[in-house]
């Protein structure tokens, strides 16, 4: 049912958007319904819509923290990660996965790790909260904030050996770290992940994170029963071990703060995942392990085997995660951005093209995935990397997914349902007319959208129901309007105010107010009928501010916010009413 929701308002937004852009390519817009295989001159929609969201996220790695972050003075820390979150939404991505727990160490004050190399070379505390800054600043650009831990990793090499035995640490936790080698030969530490004391001080380090940070998530990664790491237990022991770490850490996280998510981004291919413990088949099966799952898709479609045969191996891969993911659960893909201009004798598609992940996209939402993270940050600012970057965000900026949240079916039999069929565009605006919207009211009908700073749209709303992306309290930087009148010379006009900024020039049906993508948000918003229509309705409308805050009511070109006083919006009701 999901992935049905998924593609139906698919084609709401996308014909919002795509006849935005191209307002006379009627063409187009019937080819994306072709291609979502709905029918264009109808579709079966709900009262209200909320977004499932369309995830675009950055790993921020260690390696990162290391090139860019390590050894600030506060002041500098923050300049950087300014140009960092800037350069990450320029590229149309809304989510950030920061390296919080690289190697059992912190990038934060823990009561149970050392301080990480990442921050501090010397593993000295700085004088302020790396973590709680960059949470924070993200979530002032409205960028959402995962945590990303390796719960069991000590170290990676010898180097990170040695300065992890050099802690108090390592003596207070030394019964429960185990020793292996690497691919190089290098001595490696592991928490043991067969020990129930391991399982706990993973719990309490997440703890620690979801309890002090208003984090958006908590994030792991492919790093379970490594290779060297107990080789010789079966899959089944591996799975069992890792499966009681999990389920123990969706427990800890939800008891907290249900709303946190709890994500793990598996090898993307799926028998060295199952290898390295990951049940990845139980926890698409089966509730009270993840909220969402991230395979790394880190292959083009123009692969060669070792036998010389060409293989599609991203989109195999691709279907293969989908098939197994039984309970429908948000599914996001990792994107290799670090292999694009690489040299490779099998991955030959890297060099060959440069509408590499323009074309993983496209197969990503067709698939009924909801989005996608790029490993990772240091490759957005690498100049071989520009021209796939250009080719796929002129894609993603035309998208966005949204689908009913309230956990209603919309199936044939709800009382809610409306039929919405769209029609010709408008004159010669970038509005899109609704005409044959099939409600119980003689009135006209006003349809509208907002879009929320960092996620796109929030919801699309009809005649007085509420518009918002409910319960991540993030403002609106954009608003669309439209009525379902016959006259040109008749419609609805509507301006915003930008916090700390000024009015927006006066748009009209349907037109989008104020850009998506814009860095401002919205404390503010005028709305008023022209033309005959004006001398028989009232247009009435009220904002929130967060939560349940709600303005009065206003009405005809009113003004509706608090400008000035550094308060956002972050939801519009509009109605009609006869005078």
């Amino acid at each position: 049912m999901r992935k049905f929701l998924k593609n139906i308002t698919a084609a709401v937004i996308i014909g919002i958007l795509m006849l935005n852009v191209f307002p006379y390519n009627v063409g187009l817009f019937s080819g994306l319904y072709k291609v979502l295989g709905i029918d264009e001159t109808s579709f079966v929609c709900a009262e209200e819509f909320f977004v499932v969201k369309d995830k675009r996220a950055c790993w921020v790695s260690f390696l990162d923290l290391e090139e860019y972050l390590v050894d600030l003075d506060e002041n500098s820390y923050r300049a950087e990660l300014d140009k960092m979150y800037d350069t990450i939404l320029a590229n149309n991505m809304n989510t950030i996965i920061f390296h919080v727990r690289p190697m059992c160490d912190a990038v934060y004050p823990s009561d149970f790790f050392p301080w990480s190399t990442c921050i501090r070379t010397d593993r000295s505390a700085p004088p302020y909260d790396p973590l709680y800054i960059a949470l924070t600043m993200a979530h002032e650009k409205g960028l959402s904030f995962e945590a990303w831990i390796n719960p069991y990793r000590v170290s990676r090499n010898y180097e990170t050996t040695l300065s992890y035995q050099n802690t108090e640490y390592y003596d207070l936790y030394k019964d429960l770290i185990v020793e292996y080698n690497n691919y190089d030969g290098e001595l490696c530490l592991s928490l043991d992940p067969a020990k129930k004391e391991s399982v706990e001080l993973i719990c309490n380090g997440v703890a620690e994170i979801v309890e002090n940070y208003d984090v958006d998530g908590i994030h792991f990664d492919d790093y379970f029963y490594v290779d060297g790491l107990y080789d010789e237990l079966s899959v089944s022991e591996k799975m069992s071990n890792v499966n009681y770490m999990i389920s123990s850490v969706y427990e800890t996280i939800k008891n907290i703060n249900p709303e946190c998510e709890f994500g793990i981004s598996p090898s993307g291919n799926m028998d060295n995942a199952r290898d390295d413990g990951a049940d990845i088949d139980t926890w698409l099966s089966s509730d009270g392990y993840i909220d969402y799952i991230m395979p790394q898709l880190y292959w083009a479609d123009d692969y060669v085997t070792t036998d010389n045969e060409a293989v599609n191996l991203f989109s195999e891969r691709c279907d293969a995660w989908q098939n197994i993911n039984i309970l429908d659960k948000p599914i996001y893909a990792g994107l290799a951005l670090y292999k694009v201009g690489v040299s490779s004798s099998s991955d030959v598609g890297w060099t060959l093209y440069d509408d590499n992940l323009l074309r993983q996209c496209q197969k990503l939402y067709e698939t009924g995935y909801d989005g996608f993270a790029m490993f990772r940050y240091a490759n957005l600012c690498y100049s071989n990397t520009n021209a796939e970057l250009d080719n796929l965000n002129s894609y993603v900026e035309t998208i966005s997914f949204i689908a009913d949240d309230t956990g209603n079916d919309m199936t044939d039999d709800n009382e809610d349902i409306e039929t919405i069929a769209y029609n010709e565009v408008k004159d010669d605006s970038f509005a899109l007319v609704f005409k044959d919207i099939i409600i119980d009211s003689e009135n006209p009908d006003i349809l509208y959208v907002t879009y929320m700073k960092g996620f796109g749209i929030g919801s699309l709303a009809i005649d007085g129901r509420l518009s918002v992306m409910d319960g991540i309290g993030k403002g609106m930087d954009a608003v669309g309007i439209s009525l379902n009148v016959s006259d040109f010379n008749e419609g609805i006009e509507y301006r915003v105010h930008i916090c700390g900024g000024d009015w927006t020039s006066w748009a009209r049906d349907g037109e989008i107010s104020k850009g998506i993508g814009s860095n401002g948000i919205i404390d503010g918003i005028q709305i008023r009928l022209y033309g005959q229509i004006k001398d028989v309705y009232d247009v009435f409308y009220r904002v929130g501010y967060g939560g349940d805050l709600f303005s009065e009511w206003y009405m005809d070109g009113e003004i509706a916010g608090n400008i000035g006083m550094n308060t956002y919006l972050d939801s519009l009701e509009i109605k009609l009413e006869t005078k």
